[in-house]
């Protein structure tokens, strides 16, 4: 019987001493348990339905976003430049209300038609009167001089000269005389169909002009640019001193900036 007490009192001091040590883990479950990716121990695994932490990255600015930007931003500049100048352009077409300006071969005459047999040339000495018209009532023109005017038959020179230089107002209608002379090669091939021509009676002539001018709006004057005509006409006769009958023309014009 002593034997007995003496192992239950063994064993009471045993549970004694269980009960006031500290014990090393808290007597309460936690919310949730943060695992890390290093030293994890394999025996800790997150509880089901329990959500872990969400991670965030830090992102990097693109530099692709930047170029798009600052291209969007010089394209929208262009358009809105383009878009100011268009404006300004149709606001000068709807005030000045430009029109082209008309030119014609109002008389031709012959003052010289003298053919050389020996050196087959031909000197000749025409006189053009030109009509010109500007119809604008907001633009006026100025011509320059360095123009050049010549008459050619089948292709070849017959002579040349120069328009003079003038302002041309509104609105106004000036007639030009030019003198044109020079002596140019005339072959017998030419002769001939010169004298066929002439005995039907339609010399076909090509007059040229080119000539460059000054636009002036509202007092300001534009860059210069050269104005060029071509004229096809169709004359009865090159003989001089009598009068020549124009039987038809035909005009283009044509403008270079």
């Amino acid at each position: 019987m002593m034997g007995a007490d003496a192992y239950n009192r063994q064993q009471y001091n045993q549970h004694e001493r269980m009960d006031t040590e500290p014990s090393s883990y808290p007597s309460y479950a936690p919310p949730y348990v943060l695992l890390s990716e290093q030293n994890r121990d394999p025996s800790l695994r997150p509880p089901p339905h329990r959500r872990n932490i969400p991670r965030y990255y830090s992102r990097t600015p693109s530099r692709g976003c930047g170029c798009c930007r600052l291209l969007c931003c010089l394209l929208c500049t262009i358009f809105i430049f383009l878009l100011i100048i268009a404006g300004f352009l149709m606001f000068l077409y709807l005030y000045l209300v430009p029109k082209l300006p008309q030119y014609s071969v109002q008389h031709f005459g012959v003052s010289r038609f003298e053919p050389n047999y020996e050196d087959l040339s031909i000197f000749t000495q025409f006189l053009v009167s030109i009509h010109a018209h500007n119809p604008n009532e907001n633009i006026a023109i100025i011509y320059a001089t360095n123009s050049k005017v010549s008459v050619k038959y089948l292709g070849e020179t017959l002579c040349d000269g120069k328009l003079p230089a003038f302002y041309q107002g509104h609105v106004n209608t000036t007639v030009m005389d030019v003198v044109l002379s020079g002596t140019s090669p005339f072959g017998m091939g030419l002769q001939a169909a010169l004298m066929d021509q002439q005995r039907t009676g339609k010399v076909p002539l090509d007059i040229n002009v080119d000539v460059p001018v000054q636009v002036e709006l509202s007092g300001y004057r534009m860059p210069k640019l050269t104005v060029i005509v071509r004229a096809a006409i169709v004359v009865d006769s090159l003989a001089p001193h009598k009068k020549v009958n124009i039987r038809s023309s035909r005009y283009k014009f044509n403008v270079k900036f």
